[in-house]
């Protein structure tokens, strides 16, 4: 469910009282918690609808459901194994697990296997993954991301081995014993399960599951939160000292919940880390959290950290093209650029432009991409509640990019061209999640007048409703 604070915070305010609330005591709210300026009635409905903890019980009136934290026994579950090979490169194994048992979502994975990766991504159905080593997941996700567009996980991956090691510190082995245990069959041999796993060509799947069942056994009925603290608790933490920084605590707890770009940069002004975000102040704080007792890349990266700074972007697509350029033209020390590859062939009837709205919960903007070839378009920002400069404006860009005229002055849209890997990072998000997305045929479309109204007009609803344009 996408749950940002500001709605977090907006539905403990309206769920205080059981009535409904028109638009404009909604923008009364958004005013007192944000301090910006109210929202319309059509924004508030971009900024409430992908939420369902929020119902239009008709329209411009909103009630509030209450919802509450599922228990680790409700969830659906994807079991991830990550196989290093030769060369540095790693092979995925995936698992879905239910009622004890673990079926092979898809063959193993290899890190070049770009066709494979696609067919799973169309075969993920919204279960939360569960991981043994979650660092290393995070950093396959990553490349995922980068590499193929596939956006990030709802939740980071729940961390097998820290509940297994808190379970067995719980059971009376000792805590030091329990923070050393790096194989799940040692695990189930502690916890007098052993010999029942089976393992498949090295790889641990059996055991992963055997595990996976028995903490499901013992702690279904709690709620990740309660997990998390738990684990924190038994296995220890240390503080972050925040004396080091240039910024306090405070300052990282006010980061915007949008999308976004940011930046980590050393006491002399260095460029340390570039990275983005599908929601800036989860992403950045997560940075923060109290360090586990054994060293990690995340203390490393902050032992060298003097400033930290972000922007906010409409989607998470603009921000992944944001971050490929800023790595490979600002070329930060502790980046890894990871290679992005064309797409291998566009299924049948594609047509050129392609053009679609980025999935975005920004209530105020849309990113619009307008991809003219396989290696080159352009990235768009569309104001939600655009008027008529700004359709003047628009008109004028569409039509030079049909008549292949000189680019107009533009004084208040937002337009970039993107290089070959930014466009071939567009294409394949588009490639993953393009049913997602609400898009245009702009040859069907017969002038660019009648095509800016249409994307004006997919602009003002909330965006991801799986729209086809294909008429003025």
């Amino acid at each position: 469910m996408p749950t940002t604070p500001l709605l977090d915070r907006m539905h403990a305010e309206m769920g205080a009282e059981d009535r409904a609330y028109s638009a404009d005591e909604l923008g009364r709210a958004y005013l007192k918690l944000t301090g910006s300026g109210p929202l319309t009635a059509v924004l508030i409905r971009n900024l409430l609808r992908p939420d369902p903890r929020f119902v239009e019980c008709e329209p411009g009136s909103w009630r509030t459901v209450v919802q509450r934290e599922p228990r680790l026994d409700e969830a659906g579950y994807l079991l991830a194994w990550v196989e290093t090979t030769e060369g540095a490169r790693f092979r995925l194994h995936l698992h879905r697990f239910g009622q004890g048992d673990c079926e092979p979502l898809v063959a193993p994975l290899l890190d070049h296997d770009l066709a494979g990766w696609a067919a799973l991504k169309a075969r993920l159905d919204g279960e939360r993954w569960v991981a043994w080593q979650p660092a290393m997941l995070a950093r396959v996700l990553q490349w995922m991301d980068r590499s193929c567009g596939w956006g990030e996980l709802s939740a980071p991956p729940l961390d097998l081995l820290s509940w297994t090691r808190a379970t067995l510190a719980r059971a009376g082995v000792p805590v030091a014993e329990a923070r050393r245990v790096q194989s799940p069959a040692k695990a189930l041999g502690l916890l007098e399960r052993g010999g029942e796993q089976s393992d498949l060509d090295g790889v641990p799947i059996g055991a992963l599951g055997q595990l996976l069942d028995l903490l499901l056994e013992r702690f279904g009925e709690w709620t990740e939160s309660q997990l998390r603290r738990t684990t924190d608790e038994i296995l220890g933490t240390r503080p972050v000292d925040w004396s080091r920084f240039g910024f306090t605590e405070r300052d990282i707890q006010a980061v915007p919940e949008s999308a976004g770009v940011y930046r980590f940069f050393d006491r002399d002004g260095a460029l340390l880390y570039v990275g983005k975000a599908a929601r800036l102040d989860r992403r950045l704080q997560s940075y923060f959290r109290p360090f586990p007792p054994e060293a990690s890349k995340r203390e490393d990266l902050l032992s060298a950290t003097h400033r930290v700074e972000w922007c906010e972007v409409p989607s998470e697509l603009e921000a992944l093209i944001l971050e490929s350029r800023a790595i490979r033209l600002e070329g930060p020390k502790r980046n890894v650029q990871i290679e992005v590859h064309p797409l291998d062939r566009f299924p049948a009837g594609w047509r050129w432009p392609v053009v679609f709205l980025a999935p975005g919960e920004d209530p105020a903007a849309v990113s619009v991409l307008y991809l003219e070839t396989p290696e080159s378009g352009f990235l768009l920002r569309l104001p939600r509640d655009a008027g008529g400069a700004d359709r003047v404006e628009l008109t004028a860009w569409l039509a030079s990019r049909r008549e292949a005229a000189g680019t107009p002055t533009l004084d208040r849209l937002a337009v970039s061209a993107t290089d070959r890997e930014e466009t071939w990072l567009a294409l394949r998000f588009f490639q993953n999640q393009g049913e997602q997305c609400d898009r245009l045929d702009p040859t069907a479309i017969g002038s660019a007048t009648l095509l800016a109204d249409a994307l004006l007009a997919l602009a003002r609803e909330p965006n991801g409703m799986r729209r086809l344009v294909r008429a003025g």
